[in-house]
Parts: structure tokens; C-alpha cells; sequence
């Protein structure tokens, strides 16, 4: 076969790929809404607090039905909870539920203290009122760090 017929062979064959990874990755009505990510409920003697989160607060529906929204919050939110991060807080993760809520994880050594619970959700609470949103749904959950095996994962 003559050479420019094997680049030709070889560059349709890159181009049928790349347009059936696209299709198959694309959400199946072409929308570019966010698809929101479930995660599995904590279990109950894991969570510490939970404010908002019954099933009549309109503004848990509001972040269902809205993800860019509840992301944009999230963001807004990071810089009111930073002083309240791990190594200087509880605060060791922070992000959505599958079901409408903000998620604040804190680290599981940490003894309790209702009031540090209590004005994380206040600064959060006060942030929510930015975007209209009168009762922020959001649960507290007792998580533990991930602990990772250096060597082992940089063996090749």
C-alpha cells in the first residue's frame, strides 16, 4: 500500500475514535447540566449535627434542582470556613451530598464542641442568606483521615 494511504487509514481511524469516545461521553440529551455526584448516606452515629436537611425545607429542593448553584455556594463558602480547617480546626473536608446538602466533615479525634459546630453553621448560614437561601440543608459527619501508603504508592 502506498504510505499517504496508510496515513490516511491511520487518521480516520484516530478520528471515528475520538467522535465515539465524545459520543459516549456526552449526557444523552446534549445538556451540559452538572450531573450531581450521590454518595452514600453517613451513617447515623457518624453524623454530629444536621441542620435544614427536612424534607420541607424549600431550600434543600433548590440546591437538588440547581447544582451549579449549590457548587457556586460551596466555593463561596470555603473562604468563611478556612480559619476552622484542619490543622487549626475540626474541619477536614467539605463538600455536597447526593442529597441536596452541604457536607462538613470533621476529623474524628476531635472532641465535640457544640458552639465550634454551631458558628461553622452560622458563617454558613450568613452566606446562604447572599444567595437567597434562608436554611442552609447541611450535615456535620465524623470521617477520618485517608491514610495512604507513600512507598507503596510510589513503586513503580
Amino acid at each position: 500500500m502506498n504510505r499517504y494511504v496508510n496515513i490516511g487509514i491511520i487518521t480516520l481511524g484516530i478520528i471515528v475514535s475520538l467522535v465515539a469516545v465524545a459520543t459516549f461521553t456526552m449526557n444523552q440529551h446534549g445538556n451540559t447540566k452538572m450531573n450531581e455526584i450521590y454518595t452514600f448516606p453517613a451513617p447515623e452515629e457518624r453524623v454530629i449535627a444536621s441542620f435544614g436537611l427536612n424534607e420541607t425545607n424549600p431550600d434543600r429542593t433548590v440546591f437538588l434542582e440547581n447544582p451549579n448553584l449549590m457548587d457556586s455556594f460551596i466555593i463561596a463558602s470555603e473562604a468563611d470556613i478556612q480559619p476552622y480547617h484542619y490543622p487549626d480546626g475540626p474541619v477536614i473536608g467539605f463538600g455536597k451530598e447526593g442529597n441536596g446538602s452541604v457536607a462538613v466533615m470533621i476529623d474524628e479525634t476531635w472532641e465535640v464542641n457544640q458552639s465550634v459546630v454551631n458558628t461553622i453553621y452560622d458563617r454558613l448560614s450568613s452566606r446562604g442568606k447572599t444567595f437567597n437561601i434562608k436554611s442552609v440543608p447541611c450535615k456535620f459527619i465524623r470521617m477520618s483521615f485517608l491514610k495512604s501508603d507513600i512507598a507503596k504508592d510510589t513503586m513503580p
